[in-house]
């Protein structure tokens, strides 16, 4: 079977399974009116975040992380406007980070290459994410990566009403129906912001334009309803389900067993046991070491609290340092051109050896209008790694970059700001490990502060082994380990 049919039967499953799933485990499922579909009640899909938030304390303060993506509707920023004082209201003990990567003029097509340095290695608990375009499947692209990467729930909606003529309407409700569809197959919550926004029209006897600045884009009394909306779905049913469970599981450190169990046991020793202290464990000895069997692609390890000076350890997956494994490291969106705030460069591919260092492109420009010109590269560590130009794919002397000419934003820079380059500018980005070699704990001082420490991310989402070996330089005070399993395997696994 060929990997393109596994994928196609693997989001079939996802589907038929989820929903099941999802209405038997709260029992709540309706019939979508005139469809015949099942249609969760509101805040069904985003209930692990709405746990994350309705059980943090003041002893516990649960870390939670937000990202908004999309657009220049998303970037006009109303909705995190309108969502992070209502959550730090209703939920004051969760550390909540909201932040918003929206980029304004970039539809689906270029938002696929994009979200692969600024969303998925992010992780966040929840994407709000909307976009127009993508039609051709990069929209679903998108939703499909999202759960391939990552275990971030989805929170999306089909558009709302601008105002545009017969023929553009026509193609936004095809479009708004799509979304609507795929927010189904893929298990997002569905904002139906679309009908909702056609109902206020008509009740408050109101046309489009009254909620716009322009064609599309929001006033502040549109930005005011897009975000009452989304918010109105953050809600906590009486009977949650469980349905993510399986998709991010801890382990106790208590509930850890001998190396002889370890065939049968998730957490297990091997050589001198870690001490017990309280609910945690504590290494001291590099003759000891905590081993974890698990499936997924992200581990993260939450530190017990304690006084006094503490140690390190080091990590290791699959008998490996985790910077020896080149999935486990991402680059961050490049600086934009001097004439513009969006990317110079949608997408930097890494390859089979990359290493933690800033890299500087300096382009020279060609032509008025942006099309033609030339670079060089310049890694930190690496050193200077080759020149390219317009014409072709540049792949550097070490092998550790790759850039198609597409990917490029010179030419939609001019176009867009009508004005020229200047003759030479540098464009920078880092590279970074998605983990660590050594675990540092930290002391808190703050009561109810968490201390939590990605230890790896960025594997295959399979069977892996992670080890944590104290280095004998202090107690390394261990919680929990947290596992994070994406529900679609990607085809690349």
């Amino acid at each position: 079977m060929s990997r393109s049919s596994q994928r196609s039967i693997a989001v079939l499953l996802f589907l038929i399974v989820g929903v099941a799933t999802l209405c038997v485990a709260s029992n709540t499922c309706v019939a979508d009116e005139g469809s015949g579909i099942a249609k969760p009640p509101v805040g069904h899909h985003i209930q692990r975040t709405m746990s994350l938030l309705a059980n943090a304390t003041p002893e516990h303060r649960t870390p939670v992380r937000i990202l908004l993506y999309g657009q220049s509707i998303v970037r006009q920023d109303y909705i995190r406007k309108t969502l992070a004082p209502e959550l730090a209201r209703r939920y004051p003990n969760a550390e909540i980070t909201i932040e918003n990567r929206a980029i304004g003029g970039y539809t689906a097509p270029a938002l696929q290459y994009t979200a692969m340095q600024d969303l998925y290695p992010f992780y966040p608990d929840l994407v709000i994410f909307h976009v127009y375009g993508g039609e051709r499947g990069e929209f679903e692209g998108i939703l499909r990566s999202i759960r391939e990467k990552t275990t971030a729930e989805i929170l999306t909606w089909p558009h709302h009403v601008d105002a545009g003529d017969e023929n553009r309407t026509a193609r936004i409700e095809e479009g708004s129906e799509l979304r609507r569809q795929l927010a189904r197959n893929y298990e997002c919550e569905l904002v139906e912001l679309r009908d909702a926004w056609k109902k206020h029209l008509k009740d408050n006897n109101l046309q489009p334009s009254d909620l716009l600045v322009d064609l599309v884009h929001l006033n502040r009394r549109g930005g005011e309803l897009m975000g009452r909306l989304v918010v109105e779905h953050f809600v906590e049913p009486k009977n949650p389900p469980k349905n993510w469970a399986p998709m991010v599981q801890s382990f106790d450190a208590r509930d850890v067993s001998d190396a002889s169990d370890a065939d049968t046991s998730s957490l297990s020793f091997s050589g001198k046991p870690w001490r017990r202290d309280g609910n945690a464990l504590v290494g001291d000895s590099p003759d000891s070491a905590l081993t974890l069997r698990f499936h997924g692609n992200r581990v993260v390890a939450t530190a017990h609290r304690m006084t006094g000076p503490l140690g390190t350890a080091r990590i290791f997956v699959d008998g490996k340092p985790v910077s020896a494994h080149p999935e486990c490291y991402a680059a961050t969106l490049p600086t934009p051109t001097p004439i513009d705030y969006r990317p110079a460069l949608k997408l930097v591919e890494l390859g089979d050896d990359p290493q933690a260092e800033d890299w500087t492109l300096t382009a020279h420009i060609d032509s008025d209008n942006g099309r033609e010109f030339h670079f060089t590269v310049v890694g930190s560590v690496t050193g200077e790694d080759g020149q390219g130009d317009h014409t072709k794919p540049f792949v550097s002397k070490s092998g550790r970059l790759q850039i198609q000419p597409r990917m490029f934003s010179f030419a939609e820079a001019v176009g867009i700001r009508k004005k020229p380059l200047p003759e030479s500018f540098d464009i920078q980005w880092k590279v970074y490990l998605l983990g660590v070699d050594v675990w540092r704990p930290k002391l808190r001082e703050e009561s109810g502060v968490i201390d939590q420490a990605t230890l790896v991310q960025g594997l295959s989402n399979g069977p892996h082994v992670l080890t944590i070996v104290p280095n004998g330089d202090g107690p390394v005070p261990l919680q929990s380990l947290t596992v994070y399993r994406p529900p679609l395997e990607s085809a690349a696994n």
